[in-house]
């Protein structure tokens, strides 16, 4: 037992290094978003005092903000989750520190490079919008029960563009201590136990209805839509 003890709180500590290192070059406050807000936001997703999706964007406020990004010099820096905390000065110190050596290496070896770079901190923010809308969206967060308010989702290229399994989002908020490489096989016992009133809603593979709000809630008494 204490051998697992103290394997498990490596493992943490090591999660929690790499997160916190991998977060500084995308000026993502660690602490506050992933160690602290995440298990907030399980508890409590989508409301006011969830910082990681109080207000998921679909339809056309969604197409309207892609746009901000893509339009706007800078525009992904917009959809940092972390501008609302008061560290900024902080974590653009940082995020900066670790960025200028490889701009400055990437400009003396091919400066086109650096339009590669800045498209892919910009295919960033778009996925992770879009991903956002498909886990919370289409008015998941009017929901009364904070379990339902999530939505697993399949389409071409999920491998790519979601990786680590994080389609399996009903399952993820279903019981978010299951690992990410387990979260297939979870699915499977979900899926199996869910009632057939509730599949098509919750697991699905409508990803332009969910990104554009039309896919609806189920039409049951447990709904806020009753």
């Amino acid at each position: 037992m204490l051998f697992l003890t103290e394997d498990s709180t490596a493992r943490k500590t090591i999660n929690h290094t790499v997160g916190m290192l991998a977060s500084i070059p995308f000026f993502t406050d660690y602490n506050r978003h992933w160690k602290e807000g995440h298990v907030v936001h399980h508890l409590r997703p989508c409301e006011s005092d969830d910082p990681q999706n109080p207000d998921p964007l679909f339809g056309p406020r969604l197409l309207k903000k892609l746009a901000q990004v893509w339009l706007i010099p800078g525009g992904f820096l917009l959809v940092n989750p972390s501008t609302k905390y008061d560290d900024k000065a902080k974590r653009m110190g940082l995020g900066l520190c670790c960025l200028l050596p490889v701009v400055a290496v990437l400009y003396l070896v091919n400066p086109f490079s650096l339009i590669v770079l800045y498209i892919g901190f910009t295919t960033l923010g778009t996925l992770n919008l879009c991903k956002i809308a498909q886990e919370h969206g289409a008015g998941l967060a009017n929901e009364p029960f904070p379990i339902l308010r999530s939505r697993t989702y399949f389409y071409r290229m999920q491998w790519l563009f979601s990786p680590f399994n994080i389609h399996y989002h009903y399952e993820h908020h279903a019981n978010f201590n299951v690992p990410w490489y387990l979260l297939p096989a979870y699915h499977k016992v979900v899926h199996d136990i869910i009632p057939v009133e509730f599949k098509d809603y919750y697991i699905h593979r409508e990803y332009w209805a969910q990104m554009m709000g039309t896919k609806g809630l189920p039409q049951w008494p447990v709904s806020s839509k009753s």
